[in-house]
């Protein structure tokens, strides 16, 4: 469903999302010492990772999609900007995944 939502933002960025699905990018199940809501981190040089507890709603979906809308803009920040470089404003990563919610 979410991936079907994200077809305007072009095929490599729904190539990209599934990736970061198939790729193990989320840690998506519940467990008892995990922090409700959901969370984005990364490094330069390493894949993103998503925190979160997916339980097959549509808030999940929303969650994932907003948290993969961080993601992926940090991956295509840091594959194509100097380390210096690569990081950005808050504002900027609340557009990524805003829109992604939007569109789901």
């Amino acid at each position: 469903m979410i991936a079907k939502a994200l077809q305007p933002l072009g095929n490599q960025y729904v190539a990209d999302f599934n990736k970061g699905i198939s790729d193990q990018w989320v840690d998506a199940y519940e467990d008892d010492n995990k922090y409700t809501g959901g969370y984005q981190w990364g490094t330069y040089d390493t894949h993103p990772f998503i925190l979160m507890n997916y339980n097959n709603t549509l808030d999940s979906a929303l969650t994932l999609a907003h948290e993969m809308g961080h993601a992926l803009n940090s991956k295509y920040s840091n594959d194509t900007q100097p380390y210096a470089m690569a990081d950005y404003p808050i504002f900027t990563a609340e557009v990524a995944s805003t829109v992604n919610e939007m569109l789901v």
